[in-house]
């Protein structure tokens, strides 16, 4: 819905932190709609949280202590 939205106002570039799967899927559903990403995890987030967001189409992703 949130991407939707977006899509429809125009955005551009989407944030958001996580430790889950709500940023691969913001990932995902962005990139499809031609939006980038920057997705916000943890240090300790499990890696293979961390590579699922990466396969999304390569957000940026950032860690924060």
């Amino acid at each position: 819905m949130a991407v939707s939205m977006g899509k429809a106002l125009g955005i551009q570039h989407m944030a958001m932190p996580t430790n889950g799967n709500a940023g691969a899927a913001l990932a995902a559903y962005a990139t499809r709609c031609g939006i980038r990403t920057t997705i916000f995890c943890p240090a300790d987030t499990p890696e293979v949280n961390v590579s699922e967001i990466e396969l999304q189409a390569r957000p940026s992703i950032a860690s924060t202590a």
